[in-house]
């Protein structure tokens, strides 16, 4: 994979996340400048002949406390046929350590393929990238449930997790948990939850409240149903355990 680039302009932090590359045929690529010319020009810089590396490099800017991507890259379908050589989006944000769950917006600068495919998945589903309804403002602070729930799923005592957002007094939202674990005998607390949770998060990010459940309502595209999830809050709320009790 190609290296993240991170530099900043004032304020405004820009991480170049590479996408990978191509080689392409000299034949009608370059058009201002003959074939001889150009591998003239390769064989100077040490290149091979009759080819150009020809790269894809969208960029994540943040500024505001927001993360704009601007492009998306040629899309997770071309990283098997290529041998990984593109297709690499997802890696190189991984690498910068920036969630893709946690884009903001993004810019599409114009309409080739190699600018939107990644929007779409490897099965060639579009996906949501930072998807804003999901996420909530806790003292300040923006919550994407996505990057919590990873962490929640990395604690050996959980099957699976959601979180979502619930209005609270004084800090505006908190975060709610929904927990299925992996041994119902013996469910994680709420306390080493937010433990785990804060041990690889901002403190912030780490659920107030816990709802151990015994699966979780699910949409029609296996994501988990946030709009059931509420349901089951009001329906069980004496069970939720709280770090700050009601009342």
């Amino acid at each position: 994979m190609s290296e993240v680039h991170r530099y900043n302009v004032g304020d405004i932090e820009v991480t170049v996340v590479p996408d990978g590359f191509r080689m392409v045929p000299l034949d009608n690529y370059i058009m201002n400048a003959s074939k001889e010319e150009i591998n003239a020009a390769l064989a100077a810089a040490g290149l091979p002949p009759d080819k150009v590396k020809n790269t894809y490099c969208p960029i994540v800017v943040t500024t505001g406390g927001k993360r704009v991507l601007f492009d998306t890259g040629v899309g997770e379908a071309q990283a098997a046929p290529s041998k990984g050589e593109r297709g690499t989006l997802n890696s190189s944000l991984a690498a910068a350590g920036i969630d893709r769950g946690a884009i903001d917006i993004v810019v599409i600068s114009h309409f080739h393929a190699d600018h939107v495919n990644g929007l779409l998945d490897a099965a060639g589903n579009l996906t949501l990238v930072g998807r804003r309804g999901d996420m909530y403002i806790r003292g300040g602070y923006n919550v994407h449930p996505g990057e919590v729930e990873r962490a929640l799923a990395d604690h050996p005592g959980v099957k699976q997790a959601a979180v979502i957002g619930r209005p609270a007094p004084v800090i505006g939202e908190i975060g709610v948990a929904f927990v299925v674990p992996r041994d119902p005998a013996d469910p994680p607390t709420l306390a080493e939850l937010r433990a785990h949770v804060s041990a690889e998060l901002a403190d912030y990010k780490a659920p107030d409240e816990l709802l151990v459940v015994d699966e979780l309502p699910l949409t029609a595209m296996l994501k988990p149903d946030r709009v059931a999830l509420r349901d089951l809050m009001t329906l069980h709320d004496k069970d939720i355990q709280r770090r700050i009790p009601l009342g």
